[in-house]
Parts: structure tokens; sequence; C-alpha cells
């Protein structure tokens, strides 16, 4: 093994820039990855690193990004501009002349020194006035120095951010330009899958032709956790452990989380042991969902993200239900760290929102939760019943149920409303009577309802027979419903309703959709077809479909009250009557 590769070995992307810099047949690598991997890190890190004296056909090396850059010229003249000499002096003089080795020994002076604000103006006047005592210098610089480039190692970098005015193949077209014509080694960098679908097509039909090796840079979750937490922390084993079962890729994530937990840590360092690891896992899976473009969460669903949406009720979903590609990228991310909203997490939220973060933000609330152990207690106890669900194919289910119905009847209180909804929702669903369970939480957990009652209606809803009833009820205490046209009003034409709106549909009869109907109000069509009939199609609340059902029941008795209604009600609203 050469001496080179024995000191790459244990970096692979190091070990293959290596070979390619050495090679005479191969000049021009693609590297690909997602962001936040640490792509340009890895490169520039081996570059500063590397003997050029293994490579002494190269005589400088340039690094470019093309984000911000909106013509290939200013591409090309930032190859120039940015090089750094790695060759000796009399190679770099027999290459380019002797004028473009002054050019780049004065460009890394002024680079280390005060005079650097004052030579990049003079760079930009250069083109628009004489400067005779610049001599061969400036000439060069008011002529264009692209073309003294010749030997030089070329990084091209992120590709993906390029303006829309430097087209990709014009892009190609000069890394193959500099390998082909001015005996460079060219190194591009992009995250392929951030191209749009004609600049994927691009690059498939020209990769082959323009890079002789291409490299897939990834890196593993651990070891994304290992470079983006601190050397010397307290928390560093427990949170690779987080950071890995969450699947974060991108190091950018790793850092916001490991800053954020240091700003976090001296009211964590004090707290019991469970506690801190659990606040940490919710500091991972709020910092993942507000920073990491893959998890496409909407933002302003954090939020409420944080305040109600627990993976226990995620884990019995109605088979029926669709849900968006966030929803479910949020649930597994919550089933893997078992999380479910805590008081502190609107601090948490508050800080992601704002980017500020108050000391002791969080103190009272790991106050009190270590003052009240017992619901740390009962947490632990609902998660691993189920873990019995979730963690195993175990065709018997007496276990899981004598676990769920057991951690419930111990902690009824302290076990929150949502996440009992999701036991009850589970027993329902094997058809396990819990009746006498059932009227002993409800009648020791009675305010805890209500408050669940209070809180903004959830996407997910609660979904047990023994709990949703009372939920409903306890929401409607003090609630001025709409009438039934101000609530088709919103649904219909504003297609934006509300809880109340819901609530004043599913309270009506029959009797009332009939006189609505009869009373002939404003947009009638438009709000029976895409209010009433839109609902009664949904399945994602169990309510509507018993909203649809009665307004056909009203629907089908207005088509008795004339032959004209008849034809009105099934060629406008497709509704299919026996007849007679």
């Amino acid at each position: 093994m050469r001496r080179a590769d024995r000191e790459c070995v244990g970096n692979p992307i190091a070990l293959m820039l290596s070979r390619f810099l050495q090679s005479q047949e191969q000049n021009t690598i693609l590297i690909r990855g997602p962001w936040g991997v640490g792509k340009t890190y890895a490169v520039t890190a081996f570059v500063d690193s590397f003997n050029f004296d293994q490579s002494p056909s190269l005589v400088a090396r340039s690094y470019v990004s093309l984000f911000g850059k909106q013509t290939i010229s200013a591409v090309q003249r930032e190859i120039f501009s940015a090089a750094q000499q790695v060759g000796p002096d009399d190679g770099i003089r027999t290459r380019l002349g002797l004028a473009a080795h002054k050019l780049i020994q004065l460009e890394k002076y002024v680079a280390q020194s005060k005079l650097q604000r004052t030579w990049r103006w003079l760079g930009s006047k250069l083109g628009q006035v004489q400067a005779p005592w610049v001599g061969e210098l400036g000439a060069m610089m008011s002529q264009g120095n692209y073309g003294l480039v010749d030997g030089f190692l070329v990084t091209i970098d992120d590709l993906e951010r390029r303006s829309a005015s430097v087209s990709l193949r014009d892009t190609l077209g000069l890394a193959d330009e500099l390998a082909s014509h001015r005996n460079c080694k060219v190194i591009v960098i992009c995250n392929e899958d951030a191209l749009d679908e004609h600049d994927q097509r691009v690059l498939a039909e020209y990769k082959e032709k323009v890079f002789d090796l291409e490299i897939l840079f990834a890196r593993s979750p651990k070891d994304i956790a290992s470079i983006g937490l601190p050397n010397k922390c307290s928390h560093r084993d427990v949170s690779e452990s987080i950071l890995e079962k969450l699947g974060i890729s991108n190091i950018r994530v790793a850092k916001r989380y490991a800053f954020l937990v240091d700003q976090v840590w001296p009211d964590l360092e004090r707290a019991d042991p469970r506690i801190s690891q659990e606040v940490l896992g919710h500091i991972a899976i709020l910092t993942w969902a507000r920073y990491d473009s893959t998890a496409k969460i909407p933002q302003e669903r954090l939020g409420y993200l944080a305040s109600e949406s627990s993976w226990m009720a995620s884990a019995m979903r109605d088979r029926e239900e669709e849900k968006a590609e966030w929803e479910i990228n949020w649930e597994a991310a919550a089933e893997a760290l078992e999380f479910s909203p805590e008081a502190y997490d609107a601090a948490l939220v508050e800080y992601l929102r704002t980017g500020i973060w108050i000391p002791g933000a969080i103190s009272l609330e790991l106050k009190s939760k270590g003052e009240n152990l017992q619901k740390l207690e009962a947490a632990e106890s609902m998660r691993a019943a189920w873990r019995l669900y979730s963690d195993s194919f175990n065709p018997d289910h007496a276990d899981f149920v004598a676990a769920l119905i057991g951690a419930v009847d111990r902690h009824l209180i302290q076990i929150s409303p949502r996440d009992v909804d999701s036991a009850f929702h589970a027993l329902e669903d094997l058809g396990v009577d819990f009746s006498d369970l059932a009227q002993r939480y409800v009648a020791a957990a009675r305010e805890q309802i209500e408050a669940a009652a209070r809180e903004d209606w959830p996407f997910e809803d609660f979904k047990s027979n023994a709990l949703r009833p009372l939920i409903q009820a306890a929401r409607n205490v003090d609630k001025v419903l709409p009438t039934i046209d101000a609530a088709l009003e919103r649904i219909s034409i504003d297609r934006s309703w509300s809880e109340e709106d819901i609530l004043a549909l599913d309270a009506c009869t029959e009797d009332d959709l009939f006189e609505w109907m009869k009373s002939a109000p404003e947009n009638l069509p438009t709000k029976i077809r895409r209010g009433l009939l839109f609902l009664g199609s949904q399945k994602s609340d169990a309510r509507y479909p018993n909203i649809g059902e009665k307004a056909k029941k009203a629907l089908e008795r207005m088509a008795g009250t004339s032959e004209l209604n008849r034809i009105r009600i099934e060629n406008m609203f497709n509704i299919k009557l026996e007849r007679e």
C-alpha cells in the first residue's frame, strides 16, 4: 500500500481524493450527497492538509462557490483571484509567467493584511480607470485573468445553489474545459437531490462525459451525531443515542441541537437523570422538526405538535385515514423517541421561533416534574405497555391488554387524557370490556378531561368511544354556536371553518336542515354541495359522515314535496332516489 493510502485509509473520502490528485488519467470528480453531511468541510480539510509535492503538475489551488454568482464569467474570474500557490516559485513562473506569479503572491499577501479592503476596491476599479503605476498586474486585472489559469486544482461548490442565470450545462462545460484544455484537476460538489427536474436530466446526460470519478458522500446518523456534538460534554452518550434514533443526517441540525442543549444544561444537570434524558429527547425532535428540511414539518404546526401530539395517539390510527407526508414523518420521529407533550415544550418552541433563550426558562417546569415523580413513573408505565404493541409481533395480546389496563388503573390522574384515550381506543379495537376502568377514570380525572377539551382542536382528535362524547360535551359548554347558514357560509364559500362551525352542524337535527333548506338561503346549491355533502364524503373526523347523512335524509324529504324538487335533487346533487 502506498504511503499516501496508508495515511488516508481511515478516511475513505480522503483516500479517494488522494488517489484522484495523484492520478495521471482522472481529472474530474463529482462529490454528491445531501445537505449538511459535511461535503465541503471534508474536501477543504483534505486539500488544506494534502502534500502537493505528490502532484507536481499542480501549481495552485482555488475554491469557488457558485452561490450568488450571476454569470459564468464571474466564476471564471474568481477561479484565478481565489488561487493560492501550492507549487514552487519556479514552477508557477514557468507555467503561468512572472506577472501571474506576482499577482497570486500579492493577493495572498493582501488577504493577510490591512490592505485587503484597498486591494478589493482597486480590483473593482481597475477595469474602469487607467492605473499605469500598477503596470503589468493592472493590465491583467483590467483584461480579466482566466486566461492565466493552468495547472490548478479547482473546487466548484454549491452546484445546486447557483443563480438561474448560470446554466448547469455551462457550468459542466466549464469543468470540462478546465480539465481538458487547462491541465486542471476539478472537484465539483453538489446535492444532486436539490436540483430541479430539468437540471437532474442535464446532469444525468452529461455526468459520464464530464466526470472521470463520482463519489456519494454519506454519513451514518451515528457519525453525524459524533461530529455535531462537542467533544467534551456531560450528555454526549445520551445525545448520540437520541440523534441516532431520530436518524439525523445533517451536521448543522446536530450542531443546533447541541447549541440549545448547552443553554438548557445548567438546569438539566441538576435534574433527575430520567427527566434530563426526556428533555434532551424533546429538544432533539423539536430541533429536527424546525431545521431539518427533509422533515417537511409546517412551521405553523410546530406549537400544536409539541402540545398535543403523542406517539401513543398515532399507534392506533384509523385504518382508512390518509395523512400528509409531514404527519407520517412526525409520527415516525415521535414513536422513535416515545414523545409525549410536556409543559416545558412551550418554551422550547418559543426559542425555535425567536432564537432567544432566557436562562432558567424551564426551571419551574423541571422543578415541578422533579417534585411529582409519580407523573414520570406513570409516563414510563404507559410507554412500557405500548412497547409490547410496537416492538414485537407476538400474536397473544393478553400481556398488552393487561399492561395498558394496569398502567391506567395505577396512575388514573397522572396520565394525560390523550394518552388514556389512545389506550381506550386500542382496548376497544381489540374488543376488550373495560367499562369499570373507564368509569373509575372519568370519575377521578374529570378536571383533566375538561382541561383537554379546552385545548385547540387537534388534527388527530379523540378516538375512543369512552372519552370522545365527554370531550365533545365539555367543548360545547359556554360556547355560542353559529347558525347553520353561517357555518356553511364559512365551509363552502370561505373554505376556512372553525371547530364551532362543525359543532353547530353536528348538533343540528335532520329537521333543522330540512327547515333551513326550505328557507331558500343564499348560495343554497353551493352550501349543500361544498358544505354538507363535502363533509359527508370526508372521513378524517367521525362527525363528518354523520353530518352528510343527515343532509341526505333532509334532501330526500325535500324531494318528496314535489316532482320538481325530486328532479332538482337527483340532477343537482347526484342523489339517487327510490321511485314510488
